[in-house]
């Protein structure tokens, strides 16, 4: 089991030749700052021959970049009353996903910073992290013969300090959201209880997470009847047998506060003699997604 974070780097410097191309979501190249100044003159000599620059996302060679390659990734509009920082999430899987296509191996994300949202940067990374995630069965079945679909993603900003504090947060929601992913998103038979558990016991060796396992059906008819009663048809069959994962973490010094947090972990909800017909049964292994969160959350 591989649950290390897709490799992640930061550079000041537009022109960094360790990467082999640019990906920059803003809302418009008419707004870019000074720093990226190189920038908005292939944008608006693009733009004089096709108005839709912005409607979609485009890739143009630029002669001084990073492998000669520009992809334009707009957010459109952000200051409508409907719109948030998820404009520079969803912009970044869109430009990252073109990079993809293109052949990128090394991209670099660019999102300036706006005035509006302090954090549309780190937004950006975690939308193109979250599109260059690589399934659990994929990685497991060795189908790629890497980990992860590209060999590093690289971060721009303006000060080194910026540059640095934006990796590190990435990288430590990332590796949360990549414990989420692989345990929510994972097929029921994957992910069944028993081996949810063999996960997050994996997960967390050698960490300060202690983790705790319940599995004697005496104890879980005693403390968790509801649960006992749900379990009563998967019980008979060894690999589907229910299972109580408790984590905990305790801080350095003196404890203020204690935080609790419980998540549903339903690995495959059947409805039981209502079976969801229709199509619905498909979608329904991600009802595990409760406790998948609460594992994210302590990674």
């Amino acid at each position: 089991m591989c649950t290390s974070v897709q490799p992640t780097e930061w550079t000041t410097d537009l022109k960094n030749q360790n990467f082999d191309g640019i990906v920059l979501v803003t809302q418009s190249h008419d707004t870019l700052p000074a720093e990226l100044e190189c920038l908005k003159a292939p944008l608006q000599d693009y733009s004089s021959v096709d108005s839709g620059l912005g409607d979609e996302v485009v890739l143009i060679k630029v002669p001084g970049l990073p492998g000669k390659r520009l992809i334009f990734a707009s957010t459109g509009p952000v200051n409508r009353d409907y719109d948030d920082v998820r404009r520079f999430s969803d912009a970044a899987v869109n430009g990252i996903k073109r990079a993809l296509k293109a052949g990128m191996q090394r991209p670099l994300l660019v999102c300036p910073p706006h005035k509006d949202y302090k954090d549309n940067a780190l937004a950006a990374a975690l939308g193109a992290l979250h599109a260059l995630y690589m399934p659990l069965e994929v990685r497991e079945a060795n189908i790629k013969s890497l980990d992860h679909k590209v060999c590093v993603l690289g971060l721009w900003a303006a000060q080194e300090a910026e540059g640095k504090r934006l990796v590190e947060l990435a990288n430590a929601l990332e590796s949360g959201r990549l414990a989420y992913r692989d345990i929510g998103g994972s097929d029921p038979e994957r992910m069944a209880a028993p081996r949810v558990a063999e996960y997050v016991q994996e997960l967390f060796k050698n960490s300060p997470v202690e983790v705790e396992v319940l599995s004697n059906v005496k104890v879980l008819e005693k403390e968790y009847p509801c649960l006992a009663a749900v379990n009563r048809c998967a019980n008979s069959v060894p690999r589907h047998q229910a299972r109580v994962i408790k984590l905990q973490y305790r801080g350095e010094g003196p404890i203020q506060k204690t935080l609790m947090l419980v998540g549903k972990g339903i690995t495959y909800d059947t409805g039981g003699a209502d079976i969801k017909a229709g199509g619905f049964m498909a979608g329904m292994h991600r009802d595990k997604c409760g406790a998948a969160a609460v594992a994210g959350f302590f990674q």
